[in-house]
């Protein structure tokens, strides 16, 4: 059953394919090594003979096709070379995650990224999460779509990023949706989401929390656009809804709207408190 399901699924894949040059295999990782470590080709099994890493020109990679794949994360750091692929599908029928770290690089111009559904299947029931962790780590996507996409399956499930020390998320040019099939959360605790431009869609189930010092980085002027996603809780600053939770400015030499978090009740207390006593010692 599990061997019909992939064989659908990547002739699927394939057939959505049929406009690129080059053609497309499904890879899926198995963590048969036991290092979790993308790099390591051990870890992989493919319709493609003979095996090689995923690369964009052949690749079609899931992570989450139970039983086949592995229910351990797979790791993706700085000493590897970027992993590339046409599209990855990250909770496809079941759990699975991505770990970007230590500067690690996922995705390159053209990758497709899936979390939490399948875009050519719809399957419904997935999970997935990838973590952007560390200064210099990376995840880009031409588009990411998260619990969303033309999908069967009325829910397609969850997907969450969360981005940590310094780690960065790039949405690139071919346009990108959030929660319109499901539960869609991108976590920016302290890092920089980018949005480079192409539509991005945040449908009723997406939620994009700014924390701390983080960043969300837009392409064009999308200030009111912005007051639109706070006003209906689909944008919210260190977890509080609302236009007053978060702060946008718009640079027109640069082009680029920077949205971050408005200083909680308590932070802006001690800054207050800190002022006085620097005025108090002045006097």
């Amino acid at each position: 059953m599990c061997k019909k399901t992939m064989l659908v699924m990547c002739l699927v894949v394939v057939l959505s394919m049929a406009m690129k040059a080059s053609a497309i295999g499904c890879w899926w990782f198995t963590n048969a090594g036991g290092d979790q470590r993308w790099d390591n080709l051990v870890n992989w099994v493919s319709t493609e003979s003979p095996i090689t890493l995923p690369s964009y020109e052949t690749s079609a990679v899931y992570l989450g096709v139970s039983p086949t794949t592995a229910s351990v994360p797979v790791i993706i750091d700085g000493t590897m070379d970027t992993a590339s692929f046409w599209g990855l599908s990250v909770g496809v029928n079941t759990s699975a995650e991505a770990d970007i770290v230590s500067g690690g690089k996922c995705g390159i111009p053209g990758s497709q990224m899936f979390v939490g559904c399948n875009e050519w299947v719809g399957t419904s029931n997935g999970h997935g999460v990838i973590n952007i962790d560390g200064a210099g780590s990376v995840g880009y996507g031409e588009s990411w779509v998260i619990a969303s996409g033309n999908v069967a399956a009325a829910n397609c499930g969850s997907g969450i990023v969360n981005i940590t020390n310094g780690g960065q998320m790039v949405l690139g040019w071919w346009g990108s949706s959030i929660g319109t099939k499901g539960t869609g959360t991108v976590n920016i605790i302290s890092g920089i989401m980018w949005y480079w431009g192409g539509g991005l869609t945040l449908g009723t189930g997406a939620l994009i929390d700014i924390r701390g010092s983080s960043q969300l980085q837009l392409n064009g002027d999308l200030r009111t656009q912005i007051q639109e996603w706070a006003n209906s809780g689909n944008l919210k600053g260190n977890g509080v809804a609302g236009v007053n939770a978060i702060s946008s400015s718009y640079n027109p030499a640069s082009g680029w709207t920077t949205v971050i978090a408005t200083p909680e009740p308590a932070t802006l207390a001690i800054l207050g408190l800190g002022g006085l006593l620097l005025r108090r010692r002045n006097v």
